[in-house]
């Protein structure tokens, strides 16, 4: 059964863990496999899945079954037939069927850019032809979820890697995921200028940048770089929808199709409503920090009364936190100042007066805002150098 295979799994990563040590860890894998497994074989769990794909999907030409719940159990899924040609069949045929690799390469992208949730094995023995080049998806056992956070990280590494800057992937592979006591960073940074400098001869056309996505993650892992499991997943899906999409067109080109999802993308994160919301999630993030500091403070005190902290400062020690906690709560002032007219601005971006498409308020926000910032950056560039360090003018 499941259990005892697990059990000898477990045993087996332990011999190999204990023989490489310097390898990557088999024990993760295993807990992984584990964790989607149980999850495959909890049929509530997959008829969720199926539930908010089904709504999602609703008025598109991806077709989801519905679950029909009082017949459904955590071992029983009862769901709708679905009458429709395999895509495996389809591939068999031979030929080109480019439109049915676009409905499944759209279906992909909406699921990760929209829904923020992802099919994980998009194999053609998932996939259903229907008429009109519409395509049902089913099996939703192993389902990937990404946050806000993750969709923009992945998609800055999917942005450096078509435009080959193996220092923007770097950066957000190491920001976006978690160092181990042994990671060599050095050895990471070089593995990935070689992935991507290994792709200077070829054309984008020629490129597989959803292997090149597992060959960095493989490379993460090497160097004890621990990646979140949900990106992980994603570049596994990716290849799988990639090589479905290329099996019914040998020439489809998937870089080329996704580069206009993505530029979209990007622009929709730097629209007004989208600043707006991370300044609101932001905002939240900031009073809950305000809100604890009376808590902490009072903590570090009690800490000095028992006489636990121990403080070793000079007199210029004093002055120089002085003057940089007045510096620092003035930056902060103005950071604050600046914040509130930016998200002031673009609530009123439709108010009457306009300047063109733009409201009066907006615009005036705007210039302020500006010239608050242009006085923050030049305070912040001066800082150490002389003679506008404060620090040098204080006696030793």
């Amino acid at each position: 059964n499941f259990a005892a295979d697990i059990k000898i799994l477990y045993y087996l990563a332990h011999k190999i863990q204990r023989r490489y040590a310097n390898a990557i860890n088999p024990l993760v894998i295993i807990k992984e496999f584990e964790r989607y497994t149980a999850q495959e074989l909890n049929f509530m769990l997959e008829a969720r899945n199926i539930d908010r794909f089904a709504k999602h999907f609703a008025r598109s030409k991806v077709v989801i079954p519905n679950v029909y719940w009082p017949a459904t159990t955590s071992q029983v899924l009862t769901m709708d037939h679905i009458e429709g040609k395999k895509l495996t069949d389809v591939i068999a045929e031979k030929g080109k069927h480019t439109a049915l690799a676009k409905s499944i390469a759209d279906a992909a992208f909406d699921q990760v850019l929209k829904l923020g949730a992802f099919h994980a094995d998009m194999h053609p023995g998932n996939i259903l032809v229907l008429p009109g080049n519409k395509i049902a998806i089913i099996d939703f056992g192993i389902v990937g979820n990404l946050s806000p956070t993750l969709i923009k990280q992945t998609v800055a590494i999917y942005v450096g890697l078509v435009s080959r800057d193996a220092q923007a992937v770097t950066n957000v592979l190491l920001k976006v995921g978690t160092p181990e006591p042994n990671a060599d960073i050095d050895d990471l940074k070089r593995d990935v200028e070689h992935i991507v400098s290994s792709w200077y001869g070829t054309e984008l056309s020629e490129s597989r940048v959803t292997h090149m996505f597992q060959e960095l993650f493989e490379s993460s892992a090497r160097h004890h770089v621990t990646l979140p499991v949900n990106m992980i997943l994603l570049g596994k899906a990716l290849v799988t929808v990639e090589g479905t999409c290329l099996a019914l067109d040998p020439g489809f080109n998937f870089v080329e199709y996704s580069q206009p999802k993505m530029v979209k993308l990007l622009r929709e994160q730097k629209h007004p409503t989208m600043l707006v919301r991370r300044f609101k999630a932001l905002s939240k993030d900031y009073a809950t920090l305000v809100a604890d500091l009376p808590e902490q403070a009072s903590a570090v005190m009690e800490r000095i009364r028992r006489g636990s902290v121990n403080l070793n400062l000079k007199d210029t020690d004093v002055k120089h936190i002085g003057m940089d906690l007045n510096r620092s709560s003035n930056r902060l002032s103005y950071a604050l100042i600046i914040a509130s007219l930016l998200v002031t601005a673009a609530l009123l971006i439709d108010v009457p007066p306009k300047i063109g498409a733009y409201s009066i308020f907006t615009v005036i926000g705007l210039l302020f805002a500006f010239t608050l910032l242009a006085v923050l950056l030049v305070s912040v560039l001066r800082e150490g150098r002389m003679p506008f360090d404060p620090h040098k003018d204080i006696k030793r």
